[in-house]
């Protein structure tokens, strides 16, 4: 079976993206994925727990984290002060800007998760230029540019810190539930069966290992699947996507999707719509 990829929908003529964790906030809760560009995280300030690739990983400020493509990776929680760049680059500046052997980790797709923790001048540094890389997103090639180069300073800044990484393996049982969660509607206790240990056992080790009951964290689950419908068809009806993303009553999918996005699924809609 194909591996199945999300669309990032980076905007024509771009090599890549860079975007801050807080601009979607509110409207994205990070649910599991994966997609074809690399994806590098700085993490600015406040903490965020990351599940990739059945590995939990704490981001701190000051981390560097690099996401390949393929790793699947979700947040499982993070603080209300937690922001970050999130720069994305397509294949093909990845390959273009790592055909020398000092770069060639970076095209060939490590299973490892690649994280440290960067000095302070040298996080102020590379914060300052992809925010100002940023700003020349109206240049196309000038953007494209200065992608490319940050790639290449962001890896050597990476090489030259320390290993410093507080890594933590999930369970066997709680990495199959998140899977069974993202790939069905079947109630927890049904899906807990094939996790292959009892189910109080497994609340437990869930709870533990990210932080969340596996109620919260399906809640989250199915509120970004509602989100990516009601940016996606704006022509069905809001129950429509509440319905296919996995709630039983409307009334349980307004308290969840207010509680988690601090917005009713309405005012949700209206402000994606202005965005287009």
């Amino acid at each position: 079976m194909a591996e199945r990829y999300e669309n990032l929908r980076i905007p024509a003529g771009r090599s890549g993206s860079i975007r801050k964790f807080s601009d979607y906030r509110g409207s994205r809760v990070y649910r599991q994925h994966n997609h074809r560009e690399l994806e590098l995280n700085l993490v600015m300030g406040g903490t965020l727990e990351y599940i990739i690739r059945g590995e939990k990983v704490t981001l701190v400020e000051g981390t560097i984290l690099w996401l390949f493509p393929g790793q699947r990776h979700g947040a499982a929680r993070f603080s209300e002060d937690f922001d970050m760049l999130i720069a994305l680059f397509t294949p093909q500046l990845v390959q273009s800007a790592c055909a020398v052997p000092d770069h060639r980790l970076l095209a060939e797709n490590p299973e490892s998760v690649l994280i440290k923790r960067l000095a302070s001048e040298e996080h102020r540094k590379l914060i300052a230029l992809f925010s100002d890389i940023r700003e020349q997103a109206d240049e196309k090639e000038l953007y494209n540019a200065g992608l490319e180069y940050a790639l290449l300073r962001s890896w050597q800044s990476y090489e030259q810190a320390e290993v410093n990484r507080q890594n933590k393996k999930l369970h066997p049982s709680v990495l199959k539930m998140i899977s069974l969660m993202t790939a069905s509607r079947r109630p927890n206790p049904e899906l807990a069966v094939e996790s292959g240990i009892s189910y109080s056992r497994l609340s437990h080790l869930f709870k533990e290992q990210t932080g969340q009951s596996m109620g919260e964290f399906r809640d989250r689950l199915q509120v970004e699947h509602c989100c990516e419908l009601l940016q996606k068809a704006p022509y069905r009806t809001i129950w429509d996507c509440a319905d296919e993303a996995g709630f039983g009553s409307y009334a349980q999918f307004y308290r969840v999707f207010r509680k988690i996005t601090e917005k009713s699924p309405g005012s949700y809609r209206r402000e994606e719509i202005r965005k287009v």
